[in-house]
């Protein structure tokens, strides 16, 4: 580790505080970071006088209101207190952009691709592997697929596996085909992912720059091609740790491109902060900290939930609330709560229509069950539904809901 990564790590990284709220500063305001360095010391110095000198445990820099969104700086929630919201201004990205005309600046410019790019409908990336359990009939695959992945790196000295290793290994253990094995999880990848929409503006933006693609992963390029072609992009670049025989820690990826890329300045954008940031200023290159949607959705989401269901949903409104995205806060509380509950009471009255005769006497009454006048009103002013008729067909709780600002998030996402 170099000596300014030491230097940060003492007087950024080891207080929780001063890190939140510069890196949350630094983020909203990158092009103030390049070019007025001495007002950002100012404010570091500021914050470890706040945090390490006078012990205090709230924000310094203060929380904006929702009409200050884009000139107030953004501040970090209180840890011990209650939580920030609207919760899609508890961190304040810069506008694509501001982001793109920075990272514009450089001859190159490199992403990171899971968590950057692209984004999985689940709360984390191993969670995928229940799915592909359910559909090769394994129970526990999610821990048996990460031990056997474990094991395979540790018989490298790179710690590099290919995804076809691990399901040399699978089939071995299990039974399972390897080809149908790999086959599924590719397909059940492919299920899950999709672009992440801040992300896809500053690509747009940068259209004639020359982008590249930098992961830590057991997929090959081409593998990672298809995926990023399913997902709405076209980058044809792609560098994959398991291929060049090295990851991003410790800089080790991008020293050896450095190799390809002499006499050009490169930036690179992603999500971990040890690899992406820290790895990238080892070899040399700039970076760009875009900090991870699950980590900042955590502190709000539930964990009492289904296994897949559960992480689904947290995966989706962690997504959507904290991609970078400007949302109105009522189409936020929408998408991340009220939405499930209509769409779970329109499912009832769905199953009722379906198996009852509400309307055989013109009435919305049954012998054994009654739907209120009151919870009907609230239906129709939540989604927009007409005023009763003397026959309705069986109402679909997808295509109703989807009229509305608090669409369900799972056909929203995409």
């Amino acid at each position: 580790m170099g000596m300014k990564q030491q230097i940060y790590d003492a007087l950024v990284r080891s207080n929780e505080g001063v890190r939140d709220e510069y890196e949350r500063y630094v983020m909203a305001h990158l092009d103030e970071h390049q070019q007025n360095r001495l007002q950002h010391w100012k404010l570091l110095a500021a914050l470890n006088w706040h945090y390490r000198v006078r012990s205090q445990d709230r924000p310094l820099l203060g929380t904006p209101s929702s009409g200050e969104k884009k000139k107030a700086a953004p501040s970090a929630p209180a840890r011990s207190a209650a939580l920030s919201y609207p919760e899609s201004e508890s961190l304040i990205r810069s506008d694509p952009a501001e982001l793109a005309h920075l990272l514009g600046r450089y001859d190159i410019v490199s992403f990171d691709l899971f968590d950057t790019l692209i984004f999985r409908a689940c709360a984390a990336p191993q969670d995928v592997f229940w799915l592909v359990g359910n559909a090769l009939y394994l129970s526990n695959f999610k821990e048996i697929r990460r031990n056997i992945e474990r094991e395979c790196r540790q018989r490298h000295e790179d710690h590099e596996v290919f995804l076809e290793e691990i399901y040399e290994v699978v089939e071995q253990r299990y039974g399972v085909d390897k080809e149908t094995g790999m086959r599924k999880e590719l397909e059940l990848e492919r299920a899950v992912c999709f672009a992440n929409p801040y992300m896809q503006e500053i690509v747009r933006l940068l259209q004639g720059k020359r982008i590249i693609v930098t992961s830590n992963m057991y997929l090959r390029a081409a593998q990672l091609r298809e995926l990023l072609s399913a997902c709405g992009y076209d980058l044809d670049e792609i560098y994959v740790s398991c291929e060049q025989g090295c990851s991003k820690l410790h800089g080790a990826l991008q020293k050896k491109l450095s190799g390809q890329f002499a006499g050009h300045s490169v930036i690179h954008i992603g999500d971990n902060y040890r690899m992406d940031v820290e790895g990238s200023r080892m070899a040399g290159w700039k970076a760009v900290h875009y900090p991870n949607v699950s980590e900042l959705g955590k502190p709000y989401r539930g964990t009492r939930m289904s296994v897949i269901s559960g992480s689904i949903w947290q995966g989706l409104v962690n997504a959507k609330l904290h991609s970078g995205e400007s949302l109105d806060p009522y189409y936020e509380y929408g998408y991340a709560y009220a939405g499930y509950l209509v769409v779970g009471f329109l499912e009832w009255i769905d199953r009722l229509v379906r198996t009852d005769s509400y309307l055989r006497r013109g009435t919305w009454m049954s012998s054994t069950r009654c739907i209120s006048a009151s919870s009907l009103r609230w239906m129709r002013s939540m989604s927009r539904l007409p005023a009763p008729r003397a026959s309705i067909s069986p109402l679909s709780a997808t295509s109703i809901i989807s009229s509305t600002g608090i669409s369900a998030a799972a056909s929203a996402a995409r």
